[in-house]
C-alpha cells in the first residue's frame, strides 16, 4: 500500500520503511492514525493533520531524559513524562507517515555557525514527505508544527534554501 513516488538517484539509494512492518502496523493501530488523518479533505491536509498529531504528542521539549529509539518506545516514554529533542519528533513523524503508506525521510538542517556559541544546536531535524498532490517533496517540521509556503504552495528544503539566499537571508 506504499504510495508511489518519483524515482531518483536518491530514492534508489535510500531504503524507505515498509508499510507492512509489524511495528508500523502496531503504531497505526495503537494510536488510531487512520482516524487522526480521516478529517483531511485531500492528501496534503491529511499529512498536515499527522504532523499536528505528532507535535501534540510531546509534552516537554528538552534534552532527551531517556535513551530510547523507535516511535512506539518514544511515545511510551513521552507518556511517562520524558523530554525529547527535534530528532525524536522527526523519528515519530517519519514512522507515523510510513505506517499510513507515505514516503517520508528525515533530514538535518544546518544552522548558522554562531548558534552553538549561545547554547544552541547547529542542526535541526525535520522531514520531507513525498506529496503526490504537489508532485514533489514537502518539508514538515513536527517540532514547530510548521510547513513553509510560497504563494500557497508548500516548499521543500531545497526551495526554502533558495528563498533564503534569494532574499539574502532576511
Amino acid at each position: 500500500r506504499q504510495l508511489p513516488y518519483v524515482e531518483s538517484e536518491y530514492t534508489k539509494r535510500f531504503r524507505f520503511d515498509s508499510f507492512d512492518n509489524p511495528k508500523l502496523k502496531e503504531l497505526r493501530a495503537r494510536h488510531r492514525l487512520d482516524a487522526v488523518v480521516a478529517p483531511g479533505k485531500d492528501e496534503f491536509e491529511r499529512q498536515v493533520l499527522l504532523m499536528d498529531w505528532t507535535h501534540r504528542q510531546f509534552k516537554k521539549f528538552g534534552r532527551p531524559s531517556t535513551n530510547c529509539h523507535g516511535a512506539l518506545a518514544i511515545l511510551d516514554a513521552v507518556g511517562n513524562g520524558h523530554t525529547f529533542f527535534c530528532a525524536q519528533y522527526t523519528e515519530v513523524f517519519v514512522s507515523a507517515a510510513a505506517s499510513l503508506g507515505w514516503v517520508d525521510r528525515p533530514i538535518a538542517l544546518r544552522r548558522h555557525r554562531g548558534a552553538n556559541k549561545v547554547g544552541g544546536s547547529t542542526e535541526h531535524s525535520v522531514t520531507e514527505m513525498w506529496s503526490n498532490q504537489h508532485r514533489k517533496w514537502v518539508m514538515f517540521d513536527p517540532t514547530s508544527n510548521l510547513i513553509l509556503e510560497r504563494k500557497g504552495v508548500p516548499l521543500n528544503a531545497y526551495e526554502i534554501r533558495e528563498e533564503w539566499f534569494r532574499r539574502d537571508g532576511t
